[in-house]
């Protein structure tokens, strides 16, 4: 539990910093568009796997292409 607080606020921090795109969302829609099937299935996982790593310190930022190479099985 006290990782997760941690890791959310340092979520929090990013959204309040002047950060243009402290979310990453255009990671996010580069990401969106190497999924082609499972979509519904591969998106969810896309969010789930991104955000745990980010809230158990494995990352230190929201690695969304990271994860999309992981799920789909390509090099970014």
């Amino acid at each position: 539990m006290k990782m997760m607080d941690g890791a959310l606020d340092k979520l929090g921090d990013e959204l309040h910093k002047s950060n243009d795109d402290p979310l990453k969302l255009e990671d996010y829609q580069k990401a969106l568009a190497t999924i082609t099937s499972s979509r519904g299935k591969a998106i969810r996982r896309l969010v789930y796997d991104t955000f745990l790593r980010f809230f158990y310190g494995a990352s230190t930022e929201l690695e969304w292409l990271d994860t999309a190479a992981q799920i789909t099985g390509l090099n970014y």
